[in-house]
């Protein structure tokens, strides 16, 4: 049996951040810091990706550890099976808590990651008989990617405009740096309150908002502030921190 390839077309890609018609440039390959393009330009890399290639492009090191893995085993079953590398990895998360973590899930990607922690938060409360708490907080314009699920909590109003119909609720957030901290947990407060506390499952937070605000960092004593979340019982959830 034999297979024709077809020419490649330059209008088949589909890229996944929401525009039917999108133009993206094309990568021949990269390397360090470094993009290369297909018409020859040379772009430097700043942000590593979407800040998931922090340590650079082409690392040897990655290379061998994906060649070893790939001679081992490159995919099971989760649910059934597990690898000496998911578990030492495992591991190696676990312990560099010091105690706050017992558990490890481990997804393919930021969105997977959101997904799980939300579902995760729900049965939590659900195990203990405070099936009630099914609503998700989080700050204007912040972005925990592009799931349906984990655009409903978030309002980046770029993002959200496009699937408005099937998101869920459409949440509300709003000096000197203390004050600024005093008011972000007044509308906590305020939020919690209006959609009443004992249905609250998590409140949603990035630790440093990228995508959403360009790299903004929290002022200092907001996530101290926010533990008002867990005094009401809810879960605070940070992304690309802790749950």
């Amino acid at each position: 049996m034999s297979f024709d390839i077809a020419e490649p077309r330059p209008d088949v890609y589909h890229s996944s951040h929401g525009s039917l018609q999108p133009r993206v440039e094309q990568i021949a390959r990269a390397d360090g810091n470094h993009l290369y393009l297909s018409d020859g330009r040379k772009i430097f890399d700043a942000v590593g990706g979407a800040a998931a290639t922090s340590i650079g492009h082409g690392d040897k090191r990655v290379k061998k550890a994906i060649c070893n893995q790939l001679e081992t085993v490159e995919y099971c079953r989760s649910t059934l099976f597990r690898t000496s590398a998911s578990r030492d990895l495992s591991q190696k998360l676990v312990a560099s808590t010091q105690g706050r973590m017992k558990r490890v899930v481990i997804v393919n990607s930021g969105a997977e990651a959101v997904d799980a922690a939300l579902k995760l938060s729900i049965l939590r409360f659900r195990s203990i008989g405070q099936s009630e708490r099914v609503r998700f907080i989080a700050r204007e314009s912040s972005y925990h990617v592009s799931s349906v699920a984990a655009l409903s909590p978030g309002y980046n109003k770029r993002r959200r405009e496009q699937y408005k119909g099937i998101l869920g609720h459409d949440g509300k957030a709003g000096q000197t740096e203390e004050q600024y901290v005093e008011q972000l947990a007044k509308e906590l407060d305020n939020e919690f309150q209006a959609v009443g506390p004992d249905t609250v499952c998590a409140f949603v937070a990035k630790t440093v908002v990228g995508a959403g605000l360009a790299v903004v960092v929290p002022p200092k004593g907001y996530f101290v502030s926010m533990n008002a979340a867990e005094s009401m019982g809810a879960a605070l959830g940070q992304e690309a921190g802790r749950w």
